[in-house]
């Protein structure tokens, strides 16, 4: 089940059918196949699921830097993590269009694909990390981690405009909360309610995933 996105929409719907179609509401636009509420119904739900800092970030923008300017990927690193973006957005053919300088509105989404087929994405980095006494952290450098999900998260709802996903659900949970919930003794009813709704659920992002000291010898559960 997704987020309830009314308010936003119908704010949404007006500015836009402003803009583009030069009337006050979906209901005086003079087409017969209107854009609009798609369009608008896209912009609500990237603001209703992606952390508010990212909402506007773009992956034909993306430069490896935070919004407050802020190195949060490598010079060294930044063409690698730019180019396994476009692979997974837009598959091979897109990357090859992106390899041959085409313009990233022209190069073809994937994500139906990527949906179509399951395929999950783990984004990893080291965050820089001051530690006064064992396990506590004092201070954590980001490295960009959110942002690049978000941008593939905005990527998905963009599909929207697609038929075929209509209907398609998203998520954003940190992972402190999912963990939480999958803790028999610790959930609320109201987290239990919503533990079905994530195994269904189109997409989904676990954000802030941390290493906690009972999986300090099994990494591969953090994936």
């Amino acid at each position: 089940m997704n987020k309830d996105i009314s308010d936003l929409r119908k704010k949404h719907e007006n500015s836009i059918c402003k803009v583009h179609c030069k009337v006050i509401s979906t209901l005086q636009c003079p087409k017969s196949h209107c854009t609009c509420k798609v369009a608008a119904e896209i912009k609500a739900f990237i603001e209703a699921i992606l952390p508010q800092d990212y909402i506007n970030c773009k992956i034909d923008q993306f430069n490896g830097r935070l919004l407050d300017g802020t190195i949060a990927i490598e010079n060294s690193f930044l063409k690698e993590a730019k180019e396994n973006l476009i692979l997974y957005c837009n598959g091979p053919r897109g990357y090859k269009k992106y390899k041959e300088n085409v313009a990233y509105k022209n190069i073809p989404s994937y994500m139906d694909e990527r949906r179509d087929s399951g395929d999950n994405l783990v984004i990893y980095a080291d965050s820089n990390t001051k530690v006064d006494i064992p396990g506590k952290i004092i201070k954590k450098t980001p490295k960009g981690k959110t942002m690049l999900a978000s941008i593939v998260m905005k990527e998905a709802i963009k599909r929207r405009g697609n038929g075929r996903n209509y209907h398609q659900t998203y998520g954003w949970w940190p992972y402190s909360r999912l963990k939480k919930a999958l803790q028999e003794e610790s959930r609320t009813n109201e987290e239990i309610c919503q533990i079905p709704d994530l195994l269904s659920m189109d997409w989904l992002v676990v954000d802030d995933i941390w290493e906690s000291p009972e999986m300090s010898e099994n990494k591969s559960l953090i994936l």
